[in-house]
């Protein structure tokens, strides 16, 4: 296997044009490992056109999903289907429709390649989630209306619209996909899938635009009721809204003639229907929120039922509806270095060509937030605090402007402020997955596991496709010493996002903690290639090193972090405590602690409530000497969090370098028993002399005293 990668997704997780996918199908009798300039290929789903596999194309170096059509005896008609289905997807550029990279035939077998698209199909979205809320199916549908309109402009039929052939990225972007039965109008197949297929088709008539429209129909039912075939909504959901109901009637007509004319012409029935809220003042009006209306669909994996009652803009242009959707795809993959940077400007463009876009002031508010939390420059969160407050002065009931509010209260220790934020998203927003992550985090600080633990739950029970629900949920487990459960989580997330460098960092993390140091670096080695420029796995692997015993080398990899993120007071520690324990000495490691502190001190001014923050800021103190700034920060830090088994560890360290052991004992003891891994205590050199002390007793009775 390449390195920087990790594959194994296994069901619908991860899927493209898999013809007439059938969900839970055998795997192929053989097994391939290699195909043509294609190795690794891992089996994601199939049907009787061929099987579909994640592969790593050898020569661009790249995943992509590698479709081999099932042999039928005759090679060059097998070669002519595969040309004529990648011909026809390649006919098309559009933002919702996967793109083809090439075709060929090899070993006897016709195949050709796509985008590997991350994310599971509608059908399981509905299966996992249940029906949707009737506006944010017509998001979808519009979408792929759009899509469709390309498609037909294109003078091809798809012939196979339905919810496994719709696909749905961790960032929220659908795409359509599995063109294996498009055919050129006017050539007669027969082919598709029943529930899906217009009642001409069924009585032998050609295929035609009319009946791609029928099929959208049908989906747009089934995303609602999940179920097919399409049932009359008013028996399945009588509360649904008439002008929603109107538009499945009219593209479900038996009659081809009653149905939309074009697929064009559903997408303008459907932006009216989002627009509808209240009686639009003018023609003009009635576009913009239309623009506006289109933007929610794009929303931060996990916020996909988000609520979209909020004020019309006076500019929605597609211009910065457009700008809006490529920095939401970004934000998709925060563990990209890079991509927040990038994602910032779009946004501020995307409000440059529309000032009153609420939405995307929200977003540039949390982007600003996520920069200031990585760079702690004052500047960015003053500008986070003012987005913030400009998308809610525009809008009152945008529940993503409260999302981020109440990250920038609970990051400043505003508690309670933030605590009403996050209850008032989620009253605008149930089945808010972002919300929950959040309020996951907020119980963790002030020591609610109960509570923190559903919620983190919570947030991936509504959106299981986000990779960020996982990670969050996972490094709360680790915290808590549920290791096991923790490298499971990680697990998941990395089957959603495999090349993600926050799940591969994780999971090492998890891999130390189970003793499996040499996977942990394997792990860690291939994140540093994916990202060579992200300090967090040098970080980590900085700290395999010290646990292995090989302090120069981690006083090495914590040298290259300090380069890499020279702002960050965690780099200049990490490479302190190498010095002074490995060949360096306490002397030499000074100046790194003297650093730290510098960089740590106004983030503490800034929130003095950190608790852990106090106690780490104590322990520096202490390291280099400052007597009374150490015991002020190492007496505060544990009353602020008495249950924070962090903190206690934190503070007991502090006061052991204090040479005050009478308070330190009693703080590691209780940071054990709150869950604090023993083996870090074991492993930490400025506990060593502690933990040997008589008067130190392992709490417990599942770690014995070594």
């Amino acid at each position: 296997m390449e390195e920087g990668r990790e594959l194994g997704v296994s069901g619908e997780a991860t899927q493209t044009f898999s013809s007439s996918h059938i969900k839970g199908s055998a795997e192929p009798v053989e097994h391939l490992s290699t195909w043509s300039q294609f190795r690794d290929l891992r089996y994601i789903g199939g049907g009787g056109f061929g099987a579909v596999y994640r592969a790593w194309d050898t020569q661009l170096h790249r995943e992509v999903a590698l479709k081999l059509l099932t042999p039928r005896g005759n090679a060059e008609e097998d070669q002519a289907a595969a040309l004529q289905e990648a011909r026809m997807m390649a006919r098309v550029r559009h933002p919702n429709i996967v793109p083809v990279y090439g075709v060929a035939v090899a070993d006897s077998r016709v195949g050709f390649w796509s985008e590997l698209i991350e994310g599971p199909s509608l059908a399981t979205v509905v299966e996992t989630s249940g029906p949707m809320d009737p506006r944010a199916a017509a998001f979808i549908v519009a979408e792929l209306c759009k899509a469709v309109t390309a498609v037909h402009a294109a003078g091809i039929l798809h012939r196979d619209i339905k919810a496994e052939n719709v696909l749905r990225e961790p960032g929220g972007r659908v795409l359509l996909t599995d063109f294996g039965l498009s055919r050129d109008p006017g050539l007669r197949l027969f082919g598709g899938t029943v529930a899906y297929m217009a009642p001409e088709l069924r009585s032998g008539q050609h295929a035609s635009a009319s009946s791609d429209i029928y099929a959208l129909g049908v989906l747009l039912s089934f995303l609602v009721s999940g179920q097919l075939p399409p049932p009359p909504l008013s028996e399945v959901r009588p509360a649904l809204p008439k002008p929603f109901v109107d538009i499945v009637t009219r593209a479900t007509s038996p009659q081809p003639e009653a149905r939309f004319t074009t697929a064009e012409g559903m997408l303008v029935a459907l932006e009216a229907y989002l627009g509808s809220r209240s009686a639009p003042a003018s023609s003009r009006r009635r576009r913009r929120e239309r623009a506006v209306a289109a933007a929610f669909l794009l929303l931060a994996a996990g916020a996909w039922f988000l609520t979209t009652r909020h004020a019309p803009t006076a500019g929605a242009s597609h211009g910065a509806y457009s700008l809006y959707q490529q920095a939401h795809a970004l934000l998709g993959r925060l563990d990209k270095p890079g991509n927040i940077t990038a994602a910032a400007g779009l946004f501020t463009q995307a409000i440059a060509a529309d000032p009153k876009f609420a939405l995307a002031h929200a977003e540039l508010a949390d982007t600003l937030w996520e920069q200031f939390r990585q760079t702690h420059d004052p500047a960015l969160k003053g500008r986070a605090t003012a987005e913030a407050e400009q998308a809610l002065t525009l809008d009152r009931e945008l529940p993503q402007a409260f999302l981020v509010e109440g990250r920038i209260h609970e990051g400043t220790g505003q508690r309670d402020l933030a605590m009403a934020d996050f209850r008032r998203a989620l009253d605008l927003d149930a089945r808010s997955g972002d919300v929950y992550r959040e309020l996951g985090e907020m119980y963790d600080v002030v020591g609610r596991d109960a509570e923190a633990d559903s919620a983190f739950q919570k947030a991936i029970d509504l959106d299981p496709y986000n990779w960020r629900n996982y990670n969050a949920r996972a490094v709360w487990l680790l915290d808590k010493g549920r290791v096991d459960e923790a490298a499971a989580g990680f697990e998941s997330e990395l089957k959603l996002t495999p090349d993600n460098t926050w799940g591969l960092n994780n999971l090492a993390r998890a891999r130390m903690r189970q003793h499996r140091a040499e996977d942990a670096r394997r792990l860690l080695e291939r994140s540093i290639v994916a990202a060579p420029v992200d300090p967090s796995s040098r970080t980590t692997l900085g700290v395999l090193l010290m646990q292995l015993g090989e302090l120069d080398a981690a006083a090495a990899q914590f040298s290259i972090t300090t380069k890499l993120d020279p702002e960050n007071y965690v780099s200049w520690s990490n490479l302190a405590a190498a010095t002074e324990f490995g060949s360096g000495g306490l002397e030499n490691a000074r100046p790194a602690y003297r650093k730290a502190i510098q960089l740590a001190e106004p983030l503490h001014r800034e929130n003095p409530s950190d608790a852990y923050l106090a106690a780490v800021l104590g322990g520096f103190h202490a390291a280099v000497g400052d007597r009374q700034e150490a015991l002020t920060l190492l007496r505060q830090a544990p009353a602020m969090a008495p249950q924070n088994a962090d903190v206690l560890e934190a503070a007991g360290e502090g006061f052991e370098i204090l040479g005050m052991r009478e308070k330190a004992i009693p703080l590691i003891m209780e940071a054990v028993s709150r869950g604090y891994p023993a083996e870090l205590v074991k492993q930490n050199p400025d506990l060593g002399k502690l933990i040997r002390d008589p008067r130190f007793q392992w709490p417990g009775t599942r770690v014995n005293k070594p």
